[in-house]
């Protein structure tokens, strides 16, 4: 998603409402201790000769919702050693992966299917689901409470309780 206007910054690894950004679990991966997995996604598009920064910042979500065959880059940043990627069960090919490693994270250009995409590293997985459409909203006081200010999270959820990121099928 995004688009204008656009109130953020590309630098950090934090959001202006404090919500962890792809290059946090980036560093996460590069400096915990304990074994961390996580998974983003994003659209795909051609990566020029001689810009390869390009790829590496592009804008990536943690959402699997996509249009039916559009090529998706999955990312999965881990530090459990080369992890596998499983889309409904069944192994990505390993064609599909992208030398990335040297980036600081693993990928791989898979066409999109509705469902379930896992990344599995040791003992560790992390799953992503595709969503339905956003049907209710959840507010949460998130600690905050000044005198004239409070901060409030809103949560977008499909039918099953599932939270929606961006709705990027339509």
């Amino acid at each position: 998603c995004g688009g204008w206007p656009y109130h953020s910054s590309s630098a950090g690894n934090l959001t202006t409402a404090g919500f962890e950004k792809s290059r946090y679990y980036l560093r996460q991966s590069w400096w915990a201790e304990e074994p961390v997995i996580s998974l983003f996604t994003g659209r795909s598009f051609p990566n020029p000769e001689g810009r390869r920064g390009h790829r590496e910042w592009k804008p990536v979500t943690e959402s699997w919702n996509y249009l039916p065959g559009e090529d998706v880059e999955v990312r999965c940043y881990t530090n459990a050693g080369q992890p596998d990627l499983y889309i409904n069960g069944r192994k990505a090919a390993d064609e599909c992966r992208l030398d990335s490693e040297d980036l600081g994270y693993y990928s791989w250009i898979v066409p999109f299917e509705e469902g379930k995409i896992e990344a599995a590293a040791g003992d560790i997985r992390c799953t992503l689901e595709t969503t339905g459409a956003p049907a209710k909203m959840e507010l949460k006081n998130v600690g905050y409470d000044w005198e004239d200010l409070v901060q409030i999270e809103l949560t977008v959820t499909d039918t099953a309780g599932r939270r929606v990121i961006c709705d990027q099928s339509r």
